[in-house]
């Protein structure tokens, strides 16, 4: 990382000829093991390490800025369980983004970063169990998994009965041309 941010420094020094300082903030677990300072044949290099892992979460909780507010899952929980300020994180980005929308794109980042607190699967949980912020026509996940249950019961139809084409699209609830198309993989793959 040195090397990468001496680089940098270069670059930015050389275009804009302004002071240049730099910060890497360290978001994984434990404690960061990279060297901040190269000191070299009579060169001497150094770089702000951060571990956001050592800031409370609350200082991020309290922020009326929801790209703020989703940093508190990186950060330290204290003795709060991992539910409870997975709770309070997904219920403060509520209070500060304006729109549905917006919300549910801050949702998918918060998802984002809660996997490198190994949190994925609690927060899933939580949203499974809160139906109110999940936004079932345009989640992407959500989507994706209906398509995935859809494909493998018509699978299952193509391959088990004798019912036509027009049939297992209505047992299904889905477009004949659906159907079709997993039909034609199937007799590609055979």
């Amino acid at each position: 990382m040195v090397y990468r941010m001496i680089d940098y420094w270069g670059l930015l020094k050389s275009k804009y000829q302004l002071p240049v300082r730099q910060f890497v903030i360290f978001i994984g677990s434990g404690q960061p093991k990279m060297s901040t300072v190269l000191a070299e044949d009579g060169n001497y290099f150094q770089f702000q390490l951060i571990n956001i892992t050592q800031f409370d979460y609350l200082r991020f909780l309290s922020s009326n800025n929801p790209e703020e507010v989703i940093l508190a899952v990186l950060s330290d929980f204290g003795k709060e369980k991992p539910e409870q300020a997975l709770s309070q994180i997904i219920h403060r980005l509520e209070e500060t983004t304006n729109d549905q929308r917006t919300f549910q794109k801050h949702l998918r980042q918060l998802r984002v970063l809660s996997k490198l607190r190994k949190l994925a699967l609690k927060f899933d949980d939580m949203i499974q169990n809160m139906a109110k912020y999940i936004d079932v026509e345009n989640d992407y996940l959500y989507i994706k998994g209906q398509q995935s249950q859809q494909e493998k019961f018509v699978t299952n139809l193509l391959s088990k009965s004798d019912f036509s084409a027009e049939k297992i699209a209505e047992m299904a609830g889905v477009s004949v041309d659906f159907v079709r198309k997993i039909q034609q993989q199937l007799s590609a793959n055979k």
